[in-house]
């Protein structure tokens, strides 16, 4: 329900929770919060320890552990004694805390860390806490080691790129500068030399690579620059393409985002707005930093490092102003 979701606001130095109307329901309190999921707030309220609330800002598991993570899937990571594990949603340990580190679940596995923070390897367990796929790949922190679409990016010892089926093999063997997540069945990669292009599931290549830069689809669109060098572009260079890979939104951005809720920030002259899956400007670029849309609204900045702010998807200011 709309009235149970809740959006972290930083109020004086202190976080709290406002809904979808604006409302600040939880007022701030917390040092810090890693948001709601699955209906229960991850956060801090001391340095003391994490634990999680509820939508109106009562504990459902006292801040016992020395770190956590959002819910996923009915579990969540959590820190004790210097060791990751996974609670249920009443608090109970469903994954005894062993590892040095442990990621969200998704797609019935999470990804674990052994050997170290700096130079560990990761592994993946189920539900039950059982080993799938043992520690044997570096960790790739930007995607959070998640399954997606059947399969997990992973790093191979020569800081290759490649993909994990979720029985542990590898259908998409180490041979890529880069790649991103799978999204409506395609995943970005760059090639070596720098180009990017897409891939199917099965590693064979759906949309030659001609970009010097890609994101992940999402409404049939995909944030692409076939002109200039990502992240170090000329200005206006970014447009979205289908999965054909024509242009569908012609390039004149300066950066752009992956769709999300039907709309997808855009930069221009270091402002940044929002587009619909026409093109169409719906929120004018005006912001010094914007964030995608989830769950019915965006967290946008007004000033490098000045007022925060929530819209709607038609631009409406709900939160902040």
């Amino acid at each position: 329900m709309d009235t149970e979701r809740r959006y972290p606001v930083k109020v004086e130095g202190k976080f709290g929770f406002i809904d979808r109307s604006g409302r600040l329901v939880i007022p701030p309190r917390f040092l810090d919060t890693f948001g709601f999921s699955e209906g229960l707030g991850c956060v801090r309220e001391g340095y003391e320890g994490a634990g999680f609330i509820d939508a109106s800002g009562a504990w459902r598991i006292e801040p016992r552990f020395g770190d956590a993570r959002p819910f996923a899937e009915g579990l969540a990571p959590v820190m004790e004694n210097e060791r990751w594990g996974f609670v249920d949603a009443a608090g109970a340990f469903a994954i005894a805390p062993s590892f040095e580190f442990a990621w969200p679940f998704a797609e019935g596995l999470a990804a674990f860390l052994t050997g170290g923070r700096s130079d560990g390897k990761c592994g993946y367990v189920d539900k039950t806490g059982r080993v799938v796929i043992p520690p044997l790949w570096n960790k790739v922190e930007r995607f959070g080691q998640q399954f997606a679409e059947g399969r997990a990016v992973f790093v191979d010892l020569d800081f290759r790129w490649g993909y994990l089926a979720p029985d542990g093999t590898v259908p998409i063997q180490p041979q890529f500068a880069l790649a991103h997540r799978f999204a409506e069945g395609l995943a970005a990669v760059e090639w070596e030399g720098g180009r990017f292009g897409f891939i199917d599931p099965r590693g064979r290549t759906a949309i030659e690579p001609r970009f010097t830069g890609a994101f992940s689809f999402c409404g049939g669109l995909a944030p692409a620059i076939e002109k200039g060098r990502w992240p170090a572009e000329e200005a206006g260079n970014w447009g979205y393409i289908g999965r054909d890979g024509a242009w569908r939104i012609p390039p004149r951005f300066d950066h752009a985002g992956v769709f999300s809720e039907g709309r997808a920030r855009v930069e221009l002259d270091k402002t940044w707005g929002f587009i619909d899956p026409s093109g169409r400007a719906v929120v004018a670029p005006q912001y010094a930093d914007a964030d995608d849309f989830h769950d019915g609204l965006a967290r946008v900045e007004r000033g490098r490092g000045g007022t925060e702010l929530y819209i709607d998807p038609d631009g409406k200011v709900v939160w902040g102003g």
